[in-house]
C-alpha cells in the first residue's frame, strides 16, 4: 500500500479510497466498503475535498468565520490545504467543517508549508454557500 504520508491532497486520497467505493450523500462522505483505519486521519481533514471531486463542485477554504476579515478562497483539490485555512466546505454545503487543530501537528503533510498557501486556485471571495 502507498505510504499514508504520500497523501498531500484530496486527489491523492480519492485515488487511494476509490476501491472502497466512496459516495457523496448530501454533505457527507460515505463508503460502500470500510476503508482501512490508517486512512481515517487523512479523511477527517480531506473528506470535503474528496466529496468536492466526487460531485464536481468547488472546494472552499476559510480562515475563520468569526474574523472581521476572513479569507475565503476556492481551493485546489490537487494541492495541500493552505496554511491559513481553518474551515472547509463543498459549494452548497449547509455549514463549514472545522479542521481540528491537532491535524496540523499529526498530519503536517496535508498542509501547505508556505505562509499564505500556494494551493488556492483563484483567491476568489465569492460566497460558497
Amino acid at each position: 500500500m502507498t505510504s499514508i504520508t504520500s497523501i498531500t491532497s484530496s486527489r491523492d486520497l480519492l485515488a487511494l479510497v476509490r476501491q472502497y467505493r466512496p459516495v457523496a450523500e448530501g454533505s457527507e462522505l460515505a463508503f460502500d466498503l470500510e476503508p482501512p483505519e490508517g486512512l481515517v486521519p487523512a479523511l477527517s481533514v480531506l473528506h470535503t475535498g474528496v466529496r468536492a471531486l466526487l460531485v464536481g463542485r468547488p472546494w472552499w477554504g476559510s480562515s475563520d468565520c468569526n474574523a472581521k476579515r476572513a479569507k475565503v478562497a476556492e481551493l485546489n483539490p490537487g494541492g495541500p490545504v493552505p496554511d491559513w485555512c481553518g474551515l472547509l466546505c463543498v459549494e452548497g454545503d449547509p455549514r463549514w467543517d472545522r479542521i481540528h487543530p491537532a491535524a496540523r501537528v499529526d498530519l503536517p503533510y496535508l498542509f501547505d508549508p508556505l505562509p499564505g498557501g500556494s494551493s488556492s486556485r483563484y483567491g476568489s471571495k465569492r460566497s460558497p454557500l
